[in-house]
């Protein structure tokens, strides 16, 4: 064979093998990008999931604070008056005011008997 011919051939098979291989290197390229957008866009959507339950959490939070307040204000409040519902309900009032019998004396120590 002719070397002139060889050469000429050896050059064309370059260029196509080169020609291929820039072409594979081009779709694995593109075939990333397309995965990395993918899983943005789940990424994506996982986050607004996510921010969804979390918007929930937080109404739910804020409607037990709003219970608690509303709660305390029932039980700190002057109207709601222990005392007076004990004597209605038939507790002579010298029994609400002594202190409870715990076994002790005023002064701390335990009252034998």
């Amino acid at each position: 064979m002719d070397p002139l011919l060889e050469g000429i051939l050896s050059i064309l098979s370059l260029v196509f093998w080169g020609g291929l291989l820039v072409m594979v290197l081009r779709h694995i390229s593109r075939a990333e990008n397309y995965f990395k957008r993918v899983e943005a866009a789940e990424a994506g959507a996982n986050t607004a999931e996510l921010q969804a339950v979390v918007a929930a959490l937080e109404a739910d939070r804020d409607r037990l604070v709003a219970r608690i307040e509303s709660l305390e204000a029932i039980v700190t409040s002057e109207d709601y008056d222990l005392e007076r519902e004990a004597r209605a309900a038939g507790i002579e009032a010298a029994l609400l005011d002594a202190p409870p019998a715990t076994g002790r004396s005023a002064s701390g120590t335990r009252v034998r008997g």
